[in-house]
C-alpha cells in the first residue's frame, strides 16, 4: 500500500498543515492491518476481480471509485479507533472522508465484511451503530437520531441488508437479516427479517 500511504501523506500535509507530518507514516501499519477486510469489500462490489489484488491495483480502484474510497477511510479510521479511541488522527481522517467523497461514516460504528456503497454522495452513518455483513447502501442514505436530544440512540442491522437512495433510518431500532429498505423510505421502527419496507413512515410490504 505504499502508493496510497504516499498519496495520503501528501494530502494530509496539504490540507491539514497542523498535523505532524512524521506521524502520518504510522498509518502504514494500520493500512496493512485492514488490507484483508478491505479486499472483501472490493470483491463484494466487483466480484469478477481476482482476489489476489496487488497494492497498485487497489490504489487504482481507489482513484476512480470515490464510494470505495469512503469504505477505505472508514476501515482505516475504525482500525485506529479500536486500538486507541483517543488517537488524534481520527478527526483528520473523518475530515478527509468528507472532503474527498461527500460522505460521513463514523468510526465508532461497527460494520461487517462486504460493505458496499454504490453511490456515496450524501451518505451519513452516525456513531455507535452495529451493522452485519454484506451491507449495501446508495446515495443520500442516513442512519441517525430521531430526536436531536437523544445522542445515545443506536441502530442494529443484520446481514444482507440493502438500503436504497434517500432512505432514512432513525432512532433506536433493529433491522433483521435480508431486508430491503426502499428509496426515500423513513424507517422509525424495527424491521422484520426477509422483508421489504417502503413509504413514510416505512411499512412492510412483503
Amino acid at each position: 500500500m505504499d502508493y496510497f500511504v504516499n498519496y495520503l501523506t501528501k494530502f494530509l500535509e496539504m490540507y491539514f498543515v497542523s498535523y505532524p507530518k512524521e506521524k502520518v507514516f504510522e498509518l502504514k501499519k494500520n493500512i496493512l492491518d485492514i488490507r484483508e477486510v478491505f479486499i472483501s469489500d472490493i470483491l463484494a462490489k466487483y466480484p469478477t476481480l481476482n482476489n489476489n489484488l496487488s497494492d497498485y491495483e487497489i490504489f487504482r480502484l481507489l482513484q476512480v471509485d470515490s464510494s470505495l474510497e469512503t469504505v477505505f477511510y472508514y476501515r482505516l479510521a475504525r482500525a485506529i479507533y479500536m486500538q486507541d479511541h483517543g488517537n488524534d488522527i481520527l478527526p483528520y481522517i473523518a475530515s478527509l472522508m468528507r472532503l474527498k467523497t461527500g460522505a460521513e461514516v463514523y468510526y465508532s460504528t461497527e460494520i461487517g465484511t462486504g460493505f458496499i456503497i454504490m453511490h456515496g454522495t450524501g451518505v451519513v452513518i452516525g456513531p455507535r451503530h452495529k451493522i452485519g455483513n454484506n451491507f449495501m447502501i446508495y446515495q443520500g442514505v442516513t442512519l441517525g437520531q430521531k430526536n436531536i436530544n437523544s445522542p445515545n440512540q443506536s441502530i442494529t442491522i443484520g446481514n444482507n441488508v440493502r438500503i436504497f437512495a434517500g432512505a432514512k433510518i432513525l432512532g433506536t431500532l433493529t433491522i433483521g437479516d435480508n431486508v430491503i429498505i426502499g428509496a426515500n423510505a423513513v424507517l422509525l421502527n424495527d424491521a422484520d427479517s426477509n422483508s421489504t419496507y417502503v413509504g413514510i413512515p416505512a411499512k412492510n410490504v412483503k
